[in-house]
Order: structure tokens, then sequence, then C-alpha cells
């Protein structure tokens, strides 16, 4: 991964997403652990902080997303968008926030501490060897613990997470990440899923 093409610069394209200017952008991948994502940002909304939430890509859990987005208007759901409008959100959002119960990289983390993002994450992957002080906070799943964590992140200088995630750059190894996955196939494969 070449991490020095990842910008920390917006373009026009995440506005055609219908998105607003406000304090706060939460970026939450892939539609896994939605529930987790949902709690803590309504106990953050319930405190007053203004914010915008927004999960990107497709799962298994479209039903819940489409749902909630109809009842929380600080909530959108934007399914499948091109790579690139990925990358220009996560120059602009806040925080990354991580609720899945499994991954095996994942690579919208990789990409979010290159750029500097703030990344909010479950204890999945690789992410304590990726995650750490001053680029992201690690998280038991639970929504309390969620909500403070990315309250602590919203208060971070953008340049000072880039800094510290520069540390961490070094340790993104898309080998390792292949031999995980192989491991999980092989162990799937196993038990019969």
């Amino acid at each position: 991964m070449d991490h020095t093409r990842i910008e920390p610069a917006a373009h026009p394209a995440v506005r055609s997403h219908g998105l607003s200017d406000l304090d706060c952008l939460l970026v939450a991948p892939g539609e896994k652990g939605v529930s987790l994502f949902l709690a803590a940002c309504d106990s953050l909304v319930g405190d007053g902080v203004p914010l915008q939430a927004v999960v990107v890509g497709d799962g298994r859990e479209a039903p819940l997303v489409e749902a909630s987005a109809r009842t929380r208007p600080w909530f959108r759901r934007l399914g499948r968008i091109p790579h690139d409008d990925v990358l220009d959100l996560m120059a602009i959002a806040s925080a990354l926030v991580i609720c899945s119960t499994y991954e095996s990289g994942p690579l919208v983390l990789a990409e979010a501490i290159a750029s500097g993002l703030p990344v909010v994450t479950t204890d999945v992957g690789r992410v304590r060897e990726l995650v750490g002080e001053g680029n992201g906070r690690v998280c038991l799943r639970e929504a309390d613990a969620f909500a403070s964590a990315i309250r602590e992140t919203l208060a971070w200088d953008r340049a000072s997470v880039r800094e510290a995630s520069k540390a961490f750059l070094g340790r993104i190894d898309f080998e390792e990440t292949a031999r995980e996955l192989t491991q999980l196939v092989e162990r799937a494969r196993r038990e019969g899923r």
C-alpha cells in the first residue's frame, strides 16, 4: 500500500452523497455491528453532540440500517460507493468507527491510519498492532465505552493523529493479512461453514 497517496483533503464527490457540514462525521464500514454503532451515536446525540453518522457498504444488517435511517435524521446509509468516495469521506470524517465482531485486516483500518483519521474499534483482527496511543481507541463491545471513546477522539487534533499514526504505518503488512485470511478460510472449512 502506498501510504503517501492517501491525502487528508476532501473532494467534491463527498457532497454528492448529501452530507452537510457539521462538526462531527462518523463513518462505520460494512454494516457489521450496527446496533452497537447506533447505541453509541444515540448516546452522543442525547448528550447534545452534533453529528452525522454514515454506514458505508452493504451487509446482512441492511434492513436495520434502513429502518434506523428513517428514524434518526443524523444517520445515513450510503451503501456501496466508489472507493475514492470512501477515501474522500475519511478525509473529512472525525472518526472511523469499527464495531465488528470479526475482521481479518481490515483494509479500511489501514487506510484510516494512513490518512491520520482517529479510529474507535472493537478488538478484532490486527487492531491491537495498529491502533494505540494517539491514533485511536480499542473498546469493549459496549455502547457506553464506544460513546466515551468517540467523544475523546473528537477532541483530538487531526495533525497530531497523523503524527502518532506514523509509528503504526510500518506495521501494515498485507502478507500477514493474507496469512490471516488463509487461516480464517481453513478454519471455516474445517468447521463446515
